[in-house]
């Protein structure tokens, strides 16, 4: 990598002021705005930023700043060995399936937040972690931040392609056209959406939007009141949240989630009469379903809010096959 295409400069002293963040958008359209740019998935994974010491060891931390370095030898070990001093790189720890012989990140139905949970310590002993890479912000001693993404893109490539790297462990973010059909065709594969990033956008530490934009996709779904989570900080003595379900096959109640995005004036009636809401329908609007787990076999929705009631539907109509 020349020297000559890119500027020396210290690098922020914390990773959570090194990093940049992207901004939502409600369309593909909104999110290009007339750049060229190109999407990438949104992976439902865990944010990693990897630095190599001067002693030529690769640390990684979380974006907030939280240092793993140990936790996954096999990869650190990678980039320790064919990366230079000073190197900084950005990306998402993924959980990978193999699916009609193809190795594939897993949908956002398939996985929560993987740090520190059984899953991710599984993830790592049988290899089914993948590093994807997405940008580099800095090569040795190297700033790489004011350059535009599309040549940081191309430096990233040829940094992996030198590294030889087993593609199973660390790989390239994918790239697509960004278009509205290449975004509901992710959201119809489980993923949790997409991000739109321009190609002449600078890499803004500690900023949000700048070029890197998410979409995400949201969906209505009707399920049934079980319960309730008291309120605290400035809902004590509230409904804090509604508990909620739906009915399996067997007619059973699988419960879903806790939905805590709730207007005021429907807060305030359930408070005052909490028994007269057990039991009844409401449509709330999510972000898809997490992995399942032990407190929701049948996976619980993301981001639940509250829409409205539905009066004129029977409990027993809502099925898992609502959502």
């Amino acid at each position: 990598m020349s020297k000559a295409t890119m500027q020396a400069a210290p690098l922020p002293a914390t990773v959570e002021k090194l990093v940049q963040n992207a901004e939502a958008k409600p369309s593909v359209s909104d999110a290009v705005a007339g750049h060229d740019a190109v999407m990438e998935i949104k992976y439902d994974g865990w944010r990693t930023i990897w630095k190599v010491d001067d002693d030529g060891k690769a640390r990684f931390y979380t974006r907030k700043g939280k240092e793993l370095t140990g936790s996954w030898p096999a990869v650190e070990a990678m980039l320790s060995e064919a990366l230079p001093p000073g190197t900084v790189l950005d990306g998402e720890a993924v959980v990978m399936e193999t699916v009609n012989g193809l190795r594939v990140p897993k949908g956002s139905h398939a996985i929560t937040s993987i740090l520190g949970s059984g899953t991710a310590k599984a993830a790592l002993a049988s290899g089914q972690l993948t590093l994807v890479l997405f940008d580099l912000i800095a090569h040795g001693p190297v700033d790489a931040r004011a350059l535009p993404f599309g040549k940081r893109r191309s430096a990233l490539e040829a940094v992996v392609e030198n590294a030889g790297w087993d593609l199973e462990r660390v790989m390239l973010a994918p790239h697509l056209d960004p278009t509205e059909e290449n975004h509901e065709a992710l959201l119809e594969r489980g993923y949790e959406g997409s991000m739109v990033k321009w190609l002449d956008a600078p890499y803004k530490s500690g900023a949000r939007g700048w070029g890197w934009f998410k979409l995400k996709g949201e969906a209505d779904v009707d399920v049934i009141v079980t319960g309730y989570k008291p309120g605290e900080s400035g809902w004590t003595g509230m409904v804090g949240a509604i508990e909620f379900a739906q009915f399996t096959a067997d007619g059973l109640l699988a419960p879903r989630g806790r939905c805590s995005g709730i207007d005021f004036a429907t807060r305030v009636a359930i408070t005052k009469n909490p028994d007269a809401y057990l039991g009844r329908v409401f449509t709330m609007r999510h972000n898809g379903l997490e992995a399942k787990s032990k407190e929701y076999p049948h996976g619980a929705f993301r981001h639940p809010r509250f829409k409205t009631w539905r009066p004129d539907k029977p409990a027993e109509a809502v099925t898992l096959h609502d959502a």
